[in-house]
């Protein structure tokens, strides 16, 4: 009998001590993992760190203190211009917005039109029922890169060799720009998105009925204009 407990004793020693060596090399293993992946990863942490805390406060910094407020936006009128983000050192992170009136226009262009292709019409009437903001210029690479910045467009977006800054951003797809316009909403919490079709052509055509702004021809200045952008682009 006192062999047969000496027996069961050394055993449970024995399982004991299994245990814990387990323990102990699980642990170890599962911090030389961790460790790797760090190692691995340690670009990707380091951007991290300096995204939560430099990138994304600057950010906040120059764009929501500039929202405009319910009575702000209630006072705005036909062409008031606004920016809901600070410009620093001549660099914009959000595009300028110009207010549109409520109004109707003939959408589409006449059978009599010079260049006219037949999706164009047929011509009817469009009623925009509320006015609403529509940005003054193209994207630009400045406001771009700002969502970049921030995490939420896509980066690698080339400019071509044309330069960045100021100029319009290209090589964007029609999903990039959604993502662009959600990023704006999602910092300024306003309805920011894409212009339908008819707001466009509302937006562009600015009251006109003509083929071009200044009319249905194009004229010796807008040809050479016409030219001059062909030899350059």
């Amino acid at each position: 009998m006192a062999f047969i407990a000496a027996s069961r004793k050394a055993e449970v020693g024995t399982r004991r001590r299994s245990r814990i060596l387990n323990v102990a090399l699980y642990t170890l293993l599962v911090s030389i993992i961790l460790g790797l992946v760090g190692w691995i990863n340690q670009s990707t942490i380091a951007a991290q760190w300096r995204w939560y805390s430099t990138v994304r406060p600057f950010l906040e910094a120059h764009v929501r203190p500039f929202v405009l407020s319910a009575d702000a936006e209630r006072a705005l009128k036909p062409k008031h211009t606004f920016r809901e983000c600070a410009a620093d050192q001549g660099k914009d992170y959000c595009p300028e917005m110009v207010v549109a009136p409520a109004g109707s226009f003939m959408m589409g262009s006449p059978p009599t039109e010079k260049g006219r292709d037949a999706a164009e019409g047929p011509q009817h009437t469009v009623t925009i029922t509320k006015p609403f903001a529509v940005a003054k210029f193209q994207l630009t690479f400045d406001e771009w890169d700002t969502c970049v910045a921030y995490g939420d467009c896509p980066q690698g977006v080339a400019d071509g060799e044309f330069g960045r800054g100021q100029r319009p951003v290209i090589f964007v797809t029609w999903d990039d720009a959604k993502r662009y316009a959600a990023w704006l909403s999602k910092m300024t919490g306003k309805p920011y998105r894409l212009l339908t079709e008819a707001e466009y052509e509302y937006a562009t055509r600015a009251g006109a009925q003509t083929a071009y702004p200044w009319g249905d021809d194009i004229g010796k200045e807008q040809r050479q204009l016409q030219g001059l952008r062909q030899r350059v682009g």
